[in-house]
């Protein structure tokens, strides 16, 4: 079994298209019969309000002086890449995520220039 990159983000709301951001990046890296082999986590200023405290848990003053996305990108991307080191391919990897289509959307339109 390959190695597996397991992510999940915390966002301001459900459309990524309509201004939701992402205010928390969380991740492991899971080498099957060895564990977590790598953590990364850490919260992400949306430069906007924070939406619903409810669900996330989190508040302004938690996030006021968080990295903004752009600025943690690439250290996600890296890590996420960090699986294909282990399978020695990127095709042959795999990335999870526990809400994928959110978080692919979320992902897709960070990156996307305006």
């Amino acid at each position: 079994m390959k190695p597996l990159a397991v992510v999940d983000v915390e966002t301001t709301g459900l459309n990524p298209y309509r201004h939701d951001r992402v205010v928390e990046v969380a991740a492991v890296l899971v080498v099957p019969g060895q564990g977590i082999s790598a953590e990364l986590a850490t919260l992400v200023n949306p430069e906007r309000d924070i939406g619903p405290t409810s669900v996330h848990g989190l508040t302004a003053s938690d996030i006021i002086n968080a990295p903004r996305f752009a600025q943690i990108a690439g250290h996600l991307l890296s890590f996420c890449a960090a699986q294909s080191r282990w399978s020695g391919t990127m095709s042959g990897s795999m990335c999870l995520s526990l809400n994928r289509s959110m978080a692919e959307s979320v992902l897709k339109c960070l990156a996307t220039p305006r």
